[in-house]
């Protein structure tokens, strides 16, 4: 019975001051501690730099059409703010998606259209960098079909991928003979001859498969004077 005595006895009280506190002194504690930031605002804050960074970075990011659409419909129209947007993709481009944002209204027709990729010189980046990656690592149509099938996207047909594997040859050219180009001047630089000189170069080579059947293949001759 003691013990049952001393445990109601020790009940928790808040300290209110005493004789020797003053009052202004627990006013501004618990100014202090009203002053002090919640989880939410800090998670607000948080969030605030993070849009700002979002705006800054130009990456290429794989989007469910579903989640895009769902997401999209919690929206209102900017122009009666009463029913909600749908989304629709209009037509396919490879990678690349013309998508439209509609609404349903008498009062106000809106209505805007976007695409999910820039472009450059009218042809899509993604479309570009997706058909340079492959050819990078020495892979074509065939691959990129296998690639887009196992992931459920959409992948360029044989004819864009060939259209985009020739622009991309064009390009190429022309960089790697300008930088032969340059590298050729800086040796006649350092030699101080404008005729045909002589310089020791290290050349190798590789195929992507063994024996004479592989068409993929390279060459890289370096010079020893300038090492490019």
């Amino acid at each position: 019975m003691g013990n049952r005595k001393n445990r109601n006895s020790t009940s928790k009280y808040k300290f209110k001051g005493n004789r020797y506190t003053n009052k202004n002194n627990t006013n501004e504690i618990d100014k202090n501690i009203k002053s002090a930031p919640t989880a939410s605002e800090i998670k607000l804050q948080n969030n605030s730099k993070m849009s700002s960074t979002v705006e800054n970075e130009d990456k290429n990011v794989i989007f469910n059409l579903k989640i895009l659409s769902n997401v999209i419909s919690l929206l209102c129209c900017p122009e009666c703010f009463e029913n909600k947007i749908q989304l629709f993709q209009e037509s396919v481009f490879g990678l690349a998606s013309n998508m439209i944002l509609y609404i349903k209204c008498k009062n106000c027709k809106f209505f805007s259209s976007f695409c999910t990729s820039m472009k450059v010189n009218k042809r899509h980046n993604i479309n570009l960098s997706f058909v340079f990656g492959l050819r990078t690592i020495g892979k074509g149509h065939s691959a990129a079909r296998k690639l887009c099938s196992a992931i459920n996207v959409n992948f360029p047909s044989k004819t864009a991928f060939r259209c985009l594997e020739k622009k991309l040859e064009h390009v190429s050219n022309k960089v790697v003979c300008k930088i032969m180009n340059e590298a050729a001047a800086e040796v006649h630089k350092k030699n101080n001859f404008d005729e045909v000189i002589q310089c020791g170069v290290s050349v190798d080579g590789t195929w992507q498969r063994r024996g004479h059947l592989s068409l993929n293949g390279c060459v890289s001759v370096i010079s020893i004077d300038n090492r490019k």
